[in-house]
């Protein structure tokens, strides 16, 4: 697996769209799982591929046990951002996703809004999280939201593009709601006029 060093530099990908991270970004051959496919590995592979791309602008894998794995990407607005693998547990938990959220405004609760819809009927099918696949939770933490998504059905693959999108669909379009753009300038460092980064 390479490893590329965290950095802060302005080749961050702030403003990508869904098609930034569409289902090709890693060749089909090169992460398709097999029945005895690692989730270890295959996470991994996916995520790394993902950076390879662009979608994150810093990746590298920071622990690894037997069954867990923690991995950090640099993403949207500069955050470095932790993803963590409990392969025991079937979970994916991106850590600190929303830090100090006690000063984002009913964030938690619209979160868990946001999130169901996710996984509602009324979305399109390729945009929509299958709720026989995977349950999307949040959860507080320290003032910080994180995100868990427990998969159930052993599709890691499938869990590990869906959680990019998701992600990406949170910061893109979620936290631009006009009652958050305070809260992401104070601490995301966005630049209010073109909702990019400072």
């Amino acid at each position: 697996m390479r490893v590329d060093a965290l950095s802060t530099d302005d080749h961050m990908a702030t403003d990508r769209s869904d098609a930034s991270v569409s289902e090709s970004v890693v060749s089909q051959g090169d992460v398709r799982a097999s029945a005895h496919e690692q989730p270890v590995s295959l996470v991994g592979a996916i995520l790394e591929g993902y950076a390879c791309r662009g979608v994150f602008a810093g990746f590298r894998q920071v622990k690894r046990q037997a069954q867990k794995v923690e991995f950090a990407v640099q993403w949207h607005f500069r955050q470095i951002l932790s993803i963590r693998l409990d392969a025991a547990k079937s979970t994916l938990t991106l850590l600190n996703l929303i830090p100090q959220a006690s000063a984002a405004p009913n964030v938690r609760a619209e979160l868990g809004t946001f999130l169901r819809h996710c996984a509602s009927s009324a979305r399109p099918v390729h945009r929509r999280i299958d709720p026989e696949k995977l349950h999307v939770a949040c959860y507080l933490r320290n003032d910080s939201l994180s995100l868990c998504v427990t998969v159930l059905d052993g599709d890691y693959e499938y869990a590990t593009r869906r959680l990019v999108h998701l992600v990406n669909e949170i910061f893109l379009d979620f936290l631009r709601d006009a009652q958050y753009v305070e809260y992401m300038v104070a601490h995301m460092d966005m630049n209010p006029e073109t909702g990019g980064s400072l």
